[in-house]
């Protein structure tokens, strides 16, 4: 690295570096990648909470906010450099770590699958019961971790045996003590939300199984809903993809101006033609209203399985866990 590269690297600060941590979560890292012309990280990635980036597209992207009238560096401005990049994220405060080291938390929807096959048993399972190995394959099929430093150990049977006695330590009715040294915040979070309902915990892990098995379950983008979403990113990256299938939705629009040539909300009877005129004339969204522990991967969505909503009326049903029925939504404009 040059000496003005280096000096180039002295004048970022910890706010430019949010600012392009930021910008990757918003554009996902494919395309924060392909923007700014650099290559996956091979050396060191910085964390922060269970998020992963590549230091040295960070660093580059970080000194475009910073030195706005300079722009980002280049990648072969740090040529042999990754290492000293590393130590300045280190030096503002960030943990960097080398790529190839641990992997990522378990996600809701790993989660809600170890706890799944924990309740049937109510007991920890060894790593050599085939269930146990069964679910550390469909783990490791389920597209939703790609980032995966460690792919030997990434959800092998020891982890998933481990994660099994991670709940048994939450789990009062357990005899011995489990172990303590799972998630502090996910876990607790979805043995509360299941473990007091067996039926809907088996649907939903029914659901998610059954996307891995017919290829439905795509890699989700990552968003603040998906991440929150208590089913997880999984369902409800199936749910999307039935609620977007135009085939469906042009289907959809064209019965209901059979019956009326208004095309309007059913929830609030907003008509997007009326209200910004040419630009909005015949458009509307689908809100697919099979909950998503229902869904039959593969199964045909029908017209009557989803409704015409406006985009607000759409956003306030996903809002509420599990979902407001679009009557309950309704009742509450008055």
């Amino acid at each position: 690295m040059g000496y003005a590269a280096r000096m180039a690297l002295r004048d970022i600060t910890r706010a430019a570096v949010l600012a392009a941590i930021d910008e990757f979560d918003r554009l996902g890292r494919e395309e924060f990648l392909r923007k700014y012309g650099f290559g996956q990280a091979k050396m060191y990635q910085l964390t922060l909470g269970d998020r992963r980036y590549d230091s040295k597209a960070i660093l580059g992207v970080a000194h475009a906010f910073q030195l706005p009238e300079q722009g980002a560096l280049k990648h072969t401005q740090f040529s042999g450099g990754e290492k000293a990049a590393a130590a300045r994220l280190e030096r503002l405060g960030f943990k960097v770590e080398k790529v190839g080291g641990r992997n990522p938390p378990w996600a809701r929807d790993e989660l809600i699958l170890a706890l799944d096959l924990y309740m049937r048993h109510r007991k920890v399972l060894d790593d050599s019961h085939p269930e146990v190995i069964e679910l550390s394959e469909i783990l490791n099929r389920l597209p939703l971790q790609l980032d995966r430093p460690d792919k030997v150990r990434f959800r092998n049977p020891n982890g998933v045996a481990l994660k099994l006695s991670n709940f048994a330590h939450l789990d009062p009715q357990y005899p011995g003590k489990g172990m303590s040294g799972g998630g502090k915040v996910l876990e607790p979070k979805v043995w509360e939300e299941f473990s007091g309902d067996k039926e809907r915990l088996r649907k939903v892990a029914q659901a998610i199984r059954a996307g891995v098995a017919s290829g439905e379950v795509a890699a989700p983008q990552e968003d603040e809903e998906a991440l929150d979403f208590p089913e997880g990113a999984a369902t409800l990256r199936m749910h999307r993809g039935r609620e977007r299938d135009p085939k469906v939705k042009r289907a959809a629009i064209k019965a209901a101006l059979r019956r009326s040539p208004r095309l309007a909300c059913v929830v609030c009877d907003m008509s997007f033609g009326e209200k910004y005129g040419v630009i909005g004339s015949g458009y509307i969204e689908c809100h697919h209203t099979i909950p998503v522990s229902d869904l039959k991967p593969g199964a045909r969505t029908r017209i009557q399985d989803v409704a015409l909503v406006c985009s607000n009326c759409h956003r306030m049903v996903h809002r509420r866990r599990p979902w407001l029925a679009l009557t309950d939504l309704k009742k509450l404009l008055g």
